[in-house]
């Protein structure tokens, strides 16, 4: 793909959370970016940037991952923010 784009939401057991934050940072974030990189920062400095700041957030029982640039990614945990408070 030309571009790193990607988030999920998860909806995760009550207590669970931390644990869920936790493994998306150690065993997707982390290793995707140890894996695609090299690639992004071949291609372009924008994509690879949205992945060495992608960032997990925890709403409550959910917990949300987001591989975008800055303004898009708070836009997202903006809304997810607002849904949830708003139900």
């Amino acid at each position: 793909s030309n571009n790193a784009d990607q988030f999920g939401v998860f909806r995760v057991k009550e207590g669970c959370a931390a644990d869920c934050k936790r493994l998306l940072e150690e065993e997707y974030l982390s290793p995707l970016l140890e894996e695609k990189g090299d690639f992004y920062r071949s291609y372009t400095a924008k994509e690879a940037e949205k992945l060495e700041e992608a960032e997990v957030r925890v709403f409550g029982n959910y917990v949300i991952y987001a591989i975008l640039d800055v303004r898009e990614r708070n836009d997202l945990f903006s809304a997810a923010e607002h849904a949830l408070r708003n139900g």
